[in-house]
């Protein structure tokens, strides 16, 4: 990717978590990125994170939509991102999804579209801030103004990777200042994986470009890529992840305050090495042990919440096979299980529900329904 030629930016991953949950044939399934799944689980994880009507990849390009406006607050006046989508019905609906909730009409190219190749020309020297595409981006088409990209698909094949990101990568003449991209990703292990190889390789090059050369490099030069984690949802816990070194969120927030004190000269991730480098202690703010009580707080939340649709699972199970009914209606049931337990504490769904209701559930109203029966 010509990576030492000078014509290339430097790249940061947002790799973004959250909490998703859906039903299959005999379970409903509640998890993050975090957790482990089976293959067959992991896909259907990142079917429902990259949902075009889905809050998660509505927040996620709503925050790649902010970079792109400070993007052209500070000069860059064409600044753009783009969405790319896993087929042509998704792009058609992100698109739909941008202009309702971040108010921004994209640009959208798909293979139905005869005149695919000429909207994409024709955005490349166009001020629209946006463009949706399924492939034809990733083709080997160069648009210097693409600085944000959003992985909203779900191939994961090191070539399609490397192409997608190659768009937001390219050097534009016309504002040759502007030498990073950031790219969003989902938190899945193996994109992370991906998103990973491309640095060692671009470390791995800067490294002969120092042999060949015989000279060191400045902290800056070091720094030219980093991996940024940023959860998202529930999950609020963020850390930034470079060359397998793992910085606590209040040191990024830190230097981030010192970035804005010396005019956003300097980025906040360079900031970071030198003061560890340099043994810098980092105040930590009063926030922090409020924002640990919280974490503590929600986890608990969450592990309760998990006991729970685990308990209807097998009560569902229990009353499926008590009676001798189809199997195939295990989901059916689970689905009625819970809008029974809704109406007998008085809300619409188990999101209303309040640490103490779900306590309520696990300890009192599913035991008695185990021992002695009930009726959907």
């Amino acid at each position: 990717m010509a990576l030492t030629d000078g014509i290339v930016r430097s790249v940061y991953f947002q790799a973004m978590d959250g909490e998703f949950k859906w039903m299959t044939e005999n379970n409903i399934i509640e998890t993050t990125f975090k957790e482990n799944l089976n293959d067959k689980e992991t896909r259907q994880r990142l079917s429902v994170a990259n949902d075009p009507n889905g809050s998660w990849l509505e927040e996620v390009i709503a925050k790649a939509n902010q970079d792109i406006t400070i993007m052209r607050h500070d000069g860059y006046r064409n600044a753009a991102g783009i969405v790319f989508a896993k087929d042509i019905n998704s792009a058609k609906k992100i698109a739909r999804s941008m202009t309702d909730k971040i108010a921004e009409t994209p640009v959208v190219a798909t293979s139905d579209e005869p005149e695919s190749l000429n909207i994409i020309k024709k955005f490349k020297t166009s001020s629209d801030k946006w463009i949706v595409a399924v492939r034809q981006i990733s083709e080997g088409i160069d648009i210097p103004r693409l600085g944000v990209g959003v992985y909203a698909t779900n191939i994961k094949t090191d070539l399609s990777f490397i192409q997608m990101v190659g768009r937001t990568i390219r050097i534009d003449p016309n504002h040759p200042d502007y030498t990073s991209a950031k790219f969003y990703i989902p938190a899945d292990s193996q994109i992370m994986q991906m998103a990973k190889d491309i640095i060692i390789e671009r470390n791995h090059e800067l490294q002969e470009e120092e042999e060949r050369q015989k000279q060191t490099r400045e902290l800056g030069e070091q720094q030219e890529l980093f991996f940024q984690m940023i959860e998202t949802g529930a999950a609020k816990t963020e850390k930034i992840i470079h060359s397998g070194n793992a910085f606590e969120r209040f040191k990024y927030e830190f230097a981030e305050k010192i970035s804005r004190q010396m005019g956003d000269t300097v980025d906040p991730a360079k900031l970071v090495i030198a003061f560890d480098l340099a043994h810098v202690a980092i105040p930590k703010e009063e926030t922090q042990k409020e924002d640990t009580e919280k974490v503590l707080t929600r986890e608990k939340y969450k592990s309760i919440r998990k006991q729970v649709i685990e308990a209807v699972n097998k009560l569902a199970r229990k009353y499926i096979e008590s009676r001798g009914l189809n199997p195939l209606l295990i989901g059916n049931t689970i689905k009625k299980l819970h809008a029974k337990l809704n109406r007998e504490q008085g809300i619409l769904s188990i999101d209303k529900a309040s640490y103490e209701m779900l306590i309520e559930r696990l300890e009192k109203i599913i035991p008695d329904w185990w021992k002695n029966g009930f009726n959907l």
